[in-house]
C-alpha cells in the first residue's frame, strides 16, 4: 500500500509544533529530516491548492515557533552572560560618568557576626 505523504506530512508539522510548543529541541532534528522526506515525496506529485495552503499555514506558524525560541534561547543566553559578569565583575562609574570595571578577586564572603 502507498504512503500517504500528505497526512504524514500533516502529522509530523503537527508533531514539530508539539515539539517546540513544549520546548522538545533534541527530537527537531530527527523531525525535519522525516519532513524533507516527506516534502521531497510529495515534490513528485502535485497536491491539490487547498493542501498546499494547509501546509503553508502549518509551516508558517511552526516558523514563527522557531524564532521565537530562537529570541528565547538568546535571551537565556544573555542573560546568564549578564549574571556571570555581576559575579566577576563590578560595574561602576568614574567621576565623569563613564563606565568603569573592576574585577572581583574576592571569592569567599566574610560574615561577620
Amino acid at each position: 500500500m502507498a504512503r500517504d505523504f500528505q497526512t504524514e506530512l500533516f502529522s509530523i508539522l503537527a508533531e514539530e509544533r508539539q515539539a517546540l510548543l513544549n520546548a522538545h529541541y533534541g527530537s527537531l532534528p530527527a523531525i525535519a529530516a522525516a519532513k524533507d522526506q516527506c516534502l521531497q515525496a510529495l515534490g513528485q506529485s502535485l497536491p491539490p491548492r487547498a493542501v498546499l495552503l494547509a501546509f503553508k499555514t502549518q509551516i508558517e506558524e511552526n516558523q514563527q515557533l522557531i524564532r521565537a525560541a530562537l529570541r528565547g534561547v538568546d535571551a537565556a543566553r544573555k542573560r546568564i552572560a549578564a549574571l556571570e559578569d555581576v559575579r566577576d565583575v563590578l560595574t561602576t562609574y568614574d567621576p565623569s560618568g563613564k563606565v568603569s570595571l573592576m574585577p572581583n578577586t574576592q571569592t569567599t564572603i566574610e560574615k561577620k557576626a
